[in-house]
């Protein structure tokens, strides 16, 4: 295999450091980090490092709406669009927050949630879709000069900060506290309450944009559960497959492979459980790809994490390897 570009979102976070007691077992990690070459990389999401990678052009925010709904297998034709995903606000101390408790809704509740928001704003040129996975879409009729968080970002955070800005936030606003006063009121949100489950009370809009073209990026697969990973791979036809349990399955296909390993952030509600997912991780994908640069069956590695204040980029080959100067230290030294 030529190449393997594993982006991580999350592999590296900075509480890392303060936590002296949280130390995973990783010693395949730590000898790649040590002995690979470090750059360090402008602050960035994963959705920035995608949208860059594959050569689409940024607006007011990345068009990942456009993007991932044309995935769905809707047409996003010229209009402008938002993901609007359900979500549960809620109060601590006068302030709102966004939870990160509430999961995505199933297809029967996204159905639901759609049809009364067509029903309520059909006169006012707005029209809501459900895609897979929970995802949720609002097409708008006019131009909109809007500027939003993704929702990654807002989670856990006071909404206040995050809220969409630009010359259209007022109207934007309006309709997010009229959705708010209609999920107030639905059945479904009863339904759930009733079932102890947290209240879809309000929608995050975000990844707002018509669907941009892409210059398209040099690998010859992407491997990925990652919705913008794929969606980005079949708008440039590269072939895309679900993310493997083990690394080998990369290497057995060969050629120049981006790998996108969302656990670490998506599944990881504290460093003790972050300690897990990463130990999981290095037997998965770190043990492997050294012993396939240290047999000669990968060129060269190359890990990508994205992060504020900024990221981090490692590349490896088995030259790097004997490095042997190099002591390898723990992966906090590199956090």
């Amino acid at each position: 295999m030529t190449h393997c570009t594993l982006l991580v979102p999350d592999l590296l976070p900075a509480a890392l450091r303060e936590m002296t007691a949280l130390r995973p077992n990783t010693p395949h990690l730590s000898t790649l980090l040590t002995r690979g070459d470090a750059t360090t990389l402008a602050a960035s999401d994963t959705d920035t490092w995608l949208c860059a990678a594959f050569g689409v052009a940024r607006r007011n925010d990345w068009p990942v709406a456009a993007l991932t709904l044309a995935s769905d297998g809707g047409d996003p034709g010229n209009a402008y669009w938002l993901r609007c995903d359900p979500v549960h606000l809620y109060l601590r101390q006068s302030r709102m927050y966004l939870s990160d408790a509430t999961g995505a809704p199933t297809h029967q509740e996204s159905a639901t949630l759609v049809g009364a928001l067509n029903a309520h704003f059909h006169e006012d040129g707005l029209l809501f879709c459900a895609g897979k996975a929970g995802r949720c879409y609002v097409r708008s009729e006019t131009h909109t000069d809007l500027i939003t968080r993704p929702l990654s970002a807002a989670l856990n955070r006071d909404i206040d900060s995050v809220m969409p800005t630009g010359p259209d936030s007022r109207h934007w606003r309006r309709v997010i506290n009229e959705v708010q006063m209609l999920l107030h009121a639905h059945p479904l949100n009863a339904e759930r309450e009733a079932r102890g489950l947290p209240a879809f009370n309000s929608l995050w809009l975000w990844g707002g944009g018509t669907a941009p073209a892409a210059t398209g990026a040099s690998y010859s697969q992407v491997w990925a559960d990652e919705p913008l990973a794929r969606a980005l791979a079949l708008k440039t036809a590269v072939p895309a497959s679900p993310l493997p349990d083990h690394a080998d399955a990369v290497f057995n296909a060969g050629g120049n492979a981006l790998v996108v390993v969302t656990a670490l952030r998506d599944n990881t509600p504290d460093l003790e459980s972050w300690q897990q997912a990463i130990e999981k991780f290095e037997q998965q994908w770190m043990a492997p790809c050294h012993a396939a640069l240290k047999a000669g069956h990968l060129e060269k590695l190359t890990l990508l994490i994205p992060g504020a204040p900024q990221g981090k980029q490692f590349e490896v080959t088995a030259a790097h390897l004997w490095r042997w100067w190099r002591r390898v230290k723990s992966i906090a030294t590199h956090a």
